[in-house]
C-alpha cells in the first residue's frame, strides 16, 4: 500500500502530466498488488490464495519494469528509481515466499 501511494504521489508530477498512458499503467501495476494480495485472501482456498500472491508477484515485475522505463526517459531521479526497484525486488521475494508456504501447506493437506 505504502508504495502504491508514493507512486500515486510521483507519477502526480508535470512529467506525467501529458503523459497519461505510463502514469495510468505504473498506478494500475502498484494498485495490483496489494489489491490481488487482499482478493486472494478472501478466497476460500488456499490455491485461490497462491494464484492470486502469484498474479500480485507478476504485478511486482510489471511495476519494476514500467519505473525502469520512467527513468530512462528521465521521469524518475536514479535515486529514486533504485529506491523503487529495491522495492519492487523486496515485494517480489517476500510474495515468493508466501506462495511458497502456501504450497507447503497444500501439499501437506493432501498427505
Amino acid at each position: 500500500m505504502e508504495l502504491a501511494e508514493r507512486l500515486y504521489q510521483l507519477t502526480s508530477t508535470s512529467k506525467f502530466e501529458n503523459d497519461w498512458g505510463l502514469r495510468d499503467r505504473i498506478r494500475r501495476a502498484a494498485v495490483s498488488i496489494p489489491s490481488n494480495i487482499a482478493e486472494g485472501f478472501e478466497r476460500s482456498t488456499d490455491a485461490d490464495f497462491n494464484r492470486f500472491v502469484l498474479i500480485a508477484k507478476g504485478s511486482s515485475g510489471e511495476l519494476r519494469t514500467q519505473i525502469l522505463l520512467a527513468s530512462r526517459i528521465d521521469y524518475f531521479p536514479k535515486e529514486v528509481t533504485d529506491v523503487l526497484v529495491k522495492e519492487c525486488i523486496e515485494i517480489s521475494s517476500m510474495l515468493a515466499g508466501l506462495s511458497k508456504f502456501i504450497v507447503s501447506g497444500l501439499q501437506k493437506n493432501r498427505r
